[in-house]
């Protein structure tokens, strides 16, 4: 039943990379984040990777982090969608596309894209391969739906979601 309405699910950092900032029972580890990315796969469930946030550590934007970054996500390539991202750098810094390249970079909705100008600034500057439109386009379905329209006959490969529940399961 869930696989007919669960297009994705957003997952914190293996302990390895930090903390995602939110309680947590027990650390997530390699082992139980493969668990989680092979049943997804198993269901057609998509899963990303939350790499950082709004308040996120100065040692995050270093190149030993970047290092660690890039070959958890070599160990998670195939099973793994992509990864959110509010800040820009770190994908870059880390040289995602290089060390995983069919991992999808999406700016998280606290990129607060919620304008065209905005939005292709993200896929020209920043090389993302999607984002989520800011919470206020909830609320206005007819500007989204136009937004949308332009923006997917400009960049028709690009993927815009938005975010409907943004309830932490775990």
């Amino acid at each position: 039943l869930y696989r007919d309405h669960i297009d994705s699910i957003y997952l914190g950092p293996p302990a390895l990379l930090g903390s995602s900032a939110r309680p947590m029972s027990k650390p997530i580890t390699m082992d139980s984040l493969t668990k989680i990315l092979n049943f997804c796969s198993k269901e057609g469930i998509g899963s990303y990777l939350t790499l950082n946030g709004e308040f996120t550590p100065l040692n995050t934007y270093t190149s030993e982090y970047a290092s660690k970054v890039a070959s958890v996500l070599k160990a998670l390539e195939g099973r793994l969608s992509g990864v959110i991202c509010t800040n820009m750098y770190l994908p870059k810094l880390a040289m995602l596309k290089e060390h995983a390249p069919s991992i999808k970079i999406i700016a998280s909705v606290n990129s607060l894209i919620m304008d065209y100008d905005r939005a292709k600034a993200f896929i020209d500057i920043a090389g993302v391969d999607g984002f989520i439109w800011d919470r206020s386009l909830n609320r206005d379905p007819e500007s989204l739906a136009i937004l949308n329209t332009k923006l997917k006959k400009d960049y028709p490969k690009i993927l815009t979601q938005i975010m409907l529940n943004e309830g932490c399961l775990l």
